[in-house]
């Protein structure tokens, strides 16, 4: 338990390196207890008031299609910050190109004006 969450079964690294930390997160995010207590509280509640979400687990409690595995919002959080700044330098980098396309336009019609210019003058 010490190097993998519980719950969603990622390592303790991928949480120390982008997610703000291993603890925090199965203290927190993942708490192991919580998912416990959350089945042990579906037991005792009358499925009759159960919400849509408790029905799922409720239904689903012997698989683990309701557990997050291999997720988890703390690096789906980073994840979310780098699309942005993906997004952010790719918005950049077209504005930049569209510049150099431009510029480069203006540059070819200066130099078929010179070109122009040339001819006419040698034809003189």
């Amino acid at each position: 338990m010490k190097s993998r969450c519980f719950i969603c079964s990622l390592s303790a690294d991928e949480f120390d390196r982008e997610g703000g930390g291993f603890g925090p997160h199965i203290e927190k995010d993942h708490n192991m207890w919580s998912y416990l207590f959350f089945l042990n509280y579906l037991s005792e509640k009358d499925s009759d008031d159960y919400t849509a979400h408790e029905q799922y687990v409720a239904d689903n409690k012997d698989d683990v299609c309701w557990l997050p595995i291999n997720r988890a919002l703390a690096l789906q959080a980073d994840n979310d910050e780098i699309q942005d700044q993906l997004r952010e330098i790719r918005e950049q980098l077209n504005t930049l190109l569209d510049r150099f396309k431009a510029e480069d336009m203006r540059r070819v019609e200066n130099e078929q004006r010179v070109h122009q210019r040339n001819l006419l003058a040698s034809t003189i």
